[in-house]
């Protein structure tokens, strides 16, 4: 009876809005005294000011990075037959997860002994121990990072990867820009700046909160008139950040060649031609980021096996037709929407230079995704067991 009833009290725990709060708050202010620990044996009085290094230095990015490699991965006959036979094993959440895991830490170690050795002149005395023991705390803090991502992700059901990105690196660049925000003499571009913040909210509420959804009929709904239809949901933008990315690396890669290898003037036509460039390049990886995480091939697979019609389509191919032509309107549409966003950054930088909006657009779009990843998982849904228990008692 004593077990029973300790297990039903955990239960509830777990579920607990507060307590998934609490979880998070603690994750938080862990990771933010982590931030505060130093390297060992480096002189800070050579280093600059805001380029200090500390333990989390190189933050969660070996697995966002190994999750991006995953994706592109796919695209590989051979790794999308091994996948696929992992899968029909029924082993792929281990075979599939050791990967991942494994080629997280592969990327890990590379990234964090390129920084230290990017960090050798400013290390007291270096030698081969030092060098390794400052590789070994960096990926291991890393690795904590992971963990504490895979919590987040088990016990909130949300992304615990943009969540520990936010307590990590965006959570500076937002107080930067606010601290570039509070310089501004002029007080006419204060009003454009918050309004600028609101539209970027409303656009990235649009992103997360506006769902394409198709409607699934399985074999047993033609037979059962009580049977609910049911839907499957996309986003409409769900590579908004990493198309922004990879747009602005790639500009500034080709306008670094133009000018520097071709001796190009950027104030002259090449000027127009990287910001065409630059909104393509939005659009077209935004498609290709969102489409990447999809992977509609395995949709259709999947309907398939599970006798499920989508939208009334035939199965097979002419389903993967449907699905991959109706999410390229909608992620090209997505796109679109971030390039009015992209056009709107850059005309308030032309205004305000000393903001450099150009910069913190991404890491705006990921705070503001987070709060409300926060507030659909959290707040949402203490709301609405309030609103159940009333019902209960009336």
């Amino acid at each position: 009876m004593t077990n029973s009833s300790n297990s039903s009290v955990a239960n509830n725990l777990k579920k607990s809005p507060k307590s998934k709060l609490l979880l998070l708050i603690l994750v938080g202010i862990s990771i933010r005294l982590l931030k505060k620990i130093p390297l060992p044996w480096l002189n800070y009085g050579l280093l600059p000011e805001l380029d200090s290094p500390n333990l989390l230095s190189i933050g969660i990015t070996p697995l966002i990075t190994s999750s991006i490699l995953f994706q592109v991965l796919n695209f590989i006959p051979a790794f999308k037959k091994w996948k696929q036979d992992a899968e029909e094993e029924g082993s792929s959440n281990n075979k599939i997860s050791k990967f991942n895991k494994g080629l997280t830490i592969g990327i890990a170690c590379f990234q964090a002994f390129r920084f230290v050795n990017k960090l050798s002149p400013y290390i007291y005395g270096p030698n081969l121990v030092k060098f390794f023991t400052l590789g070994l705390l960096i990926v291991t803090a890393s690795m904590i990072l992971v963990w504490m991502s895979e919590i987040i992700s088990e016990n909130i059901f949300t992304s615990g990867t943009s969540l520990i990105l936010s307590f990590t690196t965006i959570l500076d660049e937002i107080i930067r820009l606010v601290a570039k925000a509070l310089t501004i003499y002029n007080p006419a571009l204060w009003p454009i700046f918050l309004l600028y913040i609101f539209l970027l909210s409303i656009v990235v509420t649009i992103f997360a909160r506006s769902i394409r959804e198709f409607p699934l009929i399985s074999s047993r709904q033609f037979y059962s008139e009580t049977m609910p239809f049911t839907n499957l949901p996309f986003t409409l933008n769900p590579g908004a950040v990493m198309a922004l990315i990879s747009t602005e690396s790639l500009v500034r890669i080709l306008e670094s060649v133009l000018i520097n290898k071709f001796h190009l003037n950027f104030f002259g036509g090449i000027s127009w031609l990287l910001i065409l460039l630059r909104y393509l390049l939005v659009v077209l990886l935004s498609y290709y980021c969102s489409i990447i995480q999809i992977d509609p091939l395995t949709i259709t697979n999947q309907l398939q096996k599970m006798s499920i019609s989508l939208n009334n389509q035939p199965p097979g191919e002419p389903t993967l037709f449907y699905l991959k032509t109706e999410l390229k309107k909608v992620y090209l549409s997505g796109g679109i929407i971030l390039v009015l966003l992209t056009q709107l950054t850059e005309l308030i930088s032309y205004f305000s230079p000393q903001l450099d909006l150009r910069s913190y657009l991404s890491s705006l779009i990921i705070f503001f995704s987070g709060l409300l990843e926060v507030d659909q998982k959290i707040f949402a849904k203490e709301f609405q067991l309030v609103e159940n228990s009333k019902q209960n008692n009336f």
